[in-house]
């Protein structure tokens, strides 16, 4: 498994598709966590979410756990 702290936006952003298709090929985006607009980081400029990708077995695909939190 691998988690990446990054901010949702790349989910639908133009600017990363390529990142988008690697992953697609390569892993499953399995959780989510949204933390729907707080602040996670004092310093940071953007908001975070937290995605877990597992590396993709071959014709595997699983569903998306999805976590939003409210504040």
């Amino acid at each position: 498994k691998l988690a990446y702290i990054m901010p949702p936006y790349w989910l639908t952003a133009f600017a990363t598709t390529k990142l988008k298709k690697v992953i697609k090929e390569n892993s499953n985006l399995v959780k989510v966590f949204d933390f729907k607009g707080y602040k996670v980081f004092d310093d940071a400029q953007i908001n975070g979410g937290i995605f877990i990708f597992e590396k993709k077995k071959k014709n595997e695909n699983s569903a998306i756990e999805i976590y939003e939190f409210k504040y």
